[in-house]
């Protein structure tokens, strides 16, 4: 017997100590999500949004083994993980079959089957599989960081600073197939580091052809990486991997034009959306978009996650100092969020009842990595990483106060005491000057409405409408001064003049009542809309809401909302102070990268 030399005991024992520190991360990423979702996600969040949906389909496939919902929907099946889930526009006969097939690829329930089968209760079988999926990405985040720095130290610290953060422990159990595509894009990355070995490039091959299963707006995500690993192919020539990556690319892709032929009856990636939304690109929409997904008050990731400010510095360095390490993600993350912005402003994605940052989940982790990269590159980094990632953690620990607040967008956990004055300087569509919104564009809780109804006006009329919200959640931002709140109303009052409704303005945040008044017959008219205004003062940057509640007795309307800023006494800085910061990130990552690029000359 061989006796071992010591460099191989050493060798030996480093991938040991690999393995264990790995398993380790993994563990306490496991830990530490299951920790939050049962004690902060769980209990404030319920399946909303399209996760019910993707679990009927997940069941569909367990119980029927089809693609065809519309049986599942007409028997109530959703009655076990969502009592009276309606199918609404998330399905469609769209070859004139008969079958109702789901406006979601079948990536992410495919995914969810083997919970779904194990365990008894769809709901927590979904988390459960999802809480996995996301332990799991965490642990490729490491290992991708480990692979790039050669730190352990620094790569614990990155992952630490991404299991902690606000949208990895918010998102984590949600029902959405955003994780399992950051887990498929960090797979990649580390895939094509290790080319042209013939099992990560059938793994790589594996993970192009999976990223549309789970959504469309992947496709370009796929291209990219299919691209990159042929260029790298090519480079080694390296005849054996090229074949078998394109073999398996052309398959995978054949597959899927195959199967939206047979279920969509168009080849097309977007064929299944053709019957939501025919509405036209709204391309001015399109700078605002794409600063709001960053910065914005409501939605922009940066205010809960602000260590990925330097994510915007080193993605700039990377491209001046052309760092093969970080080019790739960087190219993925701006990519990623270009097919978003046109989606957004076409009307084929919107938020709904997601939580504001589920959009960029997919590239997270690699907003992530570009970041830690700087931090890597230029240590003096680490000086402005400490600040923004405590920064986070304080949000974090103000979140758990109203956790459910994350549903009304960041401005909910932002305008608390502690970060209400600093909100006023985010960029904000909420706050233009003049809204209006129809009556209907909002929660009605009185009767029931067909889905996607147009536009216009909504009644409660006695004895077909039950007391409760007539609407409620039309909301509107305003600065620093006063606002007019003007609601257009008409109706009649009940037997002995009983008053049909109450209309309120409050704050969002709090639910307290700023204006409240009675409707009474002299308010109201049976033919003719008639105006009721509020004017609301504040002194900082505040979210309204119109609130009209129903009686139960005679009739009550509302046309629209109106909301006009009458007063300001502070400017809205909001997207100049975005663009300014931006600029500057940008400035100091390419003068490191261009610096540091001198010096490796």
């Amino acid at each position: 017997m061989q006796m071992e030399t010591p460099l191989v005991k050493e060798m030996r024992a480093g991938r040991l100590r690999e393995y264990a520190a790995s398993l380790a991360v993994f563990l306490a990423s496991m830990a530490i999500l299951y920790a939050w979702h049962h004690q902060v996600t769980a209990p404030n969040f319920g399946l909303t949004g399209d996760e019910p949906h993707y679990i009927m389909i997940a069941h569909s496939l367990a119980v029927d083994g089809d693609l065809d919902l519309g049986n599942n929907y007409a028997a109530g099946d959703a009655d076990a993980w969502y009592p009276d889930l309606d199918a609404d526009n998330h399905v469609n006969d769209y070859r004139g079959d008969g079958r109702q097939i789901s406006v979601h690829t079948p990536g992410l329930p495919v995914l969810l089957l083997p919970g779904y089968l194990l365990l008894d209760n769809p709901t927590r079988a979904a988390r459960a599989t999802m809480l996995l999926i996301s332990s799991l990405t965490l642990l490729q985040f490491y290992l991708l960081c480990r692979e790039i720095t050669g730190l352990r130290w620094l790569a614990l610290a990155g992952w630490l600073a991404l299991a902690t953060s606000v949208p990895m422990l918010y998102l984590a159990g949600q029902v959405y197939p955003d994780v399992p595509a950051a887990l498929a894009l960090l797979l990649g990355l580390r895939a094509l580091r290790r080319l042209p070995a013939m099992g990560w490039t059938a793994l790589l091959a594996l993970v192009i052809c999976a990223l549309p299963w789970l959504h469309v707006r992947y496709v370009p995500l796929s291209l990219i990486l299919a691209i990159a690993a042929l260029g790298h192919l090519w480079r080694e020539r390296c005849g054996p991997a090229v074949r078998l990556l394109l073999a398996l690319c052309l398959a995978g892709a054949a597959g899927f034009v195959l199967f939206y032929i047979s279920h969509y009856g168009n080849p097309l990636s977007n064929a299944q959306y053709g019957h939501l939304s025919s509405r036209a690109t709204d391309w001015s929409r399109i700078p605002a978009i794409a600063i709001g997904l960053l910065f914005e008050r409501e939605v922009g990731i940066l205010p809960v996650a602000p260590f990925l400010l330097l994510a915007i510095a080193g993605g700039a360095a990377a491209l001046a100092d052309r760092d093969r390490r970080a080019l790739l993600p960087v190219l993925l993350v701006v990519a990623y969020v270009s097919v978003l912005t046109l989606a957004l402003a076409a009307g084929v994605a919107d938020w709904g009842w997601s939580l504001p940052w589920r959009f960029l989940l997919p590239v997270l982790p690699l907003m992530a990595l570009v970041a830690l990269y700087g931090v890597h590159r230029f240590p003096l980094w680490r000086l402005v990483a400490l600040p923004l990632v405590a920064a986070g953690l304080l949000i974090l620990a103000l979140s758990v106060r109203w956790p459910e607040g994350f549903y009304w967008r960041n401005a909910g956990v932002l305008a608390m005491p502690a970060l209400d004055r600093g909100q006023g300087y985010l960029p904000s569509q909420e706050y233009k000057p003049v809204r209006e919104v129809a009556g209907n564009m909002s929660v009605t809780t009185t009767h029931e409405r067909p889905f996607d109804e147009p536009p216009g006006p909504v009644c409660a009329i006695e004895g077909q409408s039950e007391p409760g919200f007539l609407s409620w959640g039309i909301r509107k931002g305003m600065l620093p001064g006063e606002m007019d709140v003007t609601l257009y109303v008409r109706g009649v009052t009940g037997a002995g003049g009983a008053s049909p409704g109450q209309l309120r303005v409050v704050n969002e945040r709090t639910g307290e009542a700023l204006a409240a008044r009675d409707l009474t017959a002299a308010d109201l008219e049976i033919a003719e809309w008639q105006p009721v205004t509020f004017t609301v003062a504040a002194d900082r940057a505040t979210v309204l809401m119109a609130v009209v509640t129903y009686t139960g007795a005679g009739t009550l309307c509302l046309e629209r909302v109106v909301y006009e800023q009458t007063v300001l006494t502070g400017r809205d800085w909001g997207y100049l102070l975005a663009g300014v910061v931006t600029a500057a990130l940008l400035g100091v990552g390419l003068g490191y990268g261009l610096a540091a690029r001198r010096r490796g000359r």
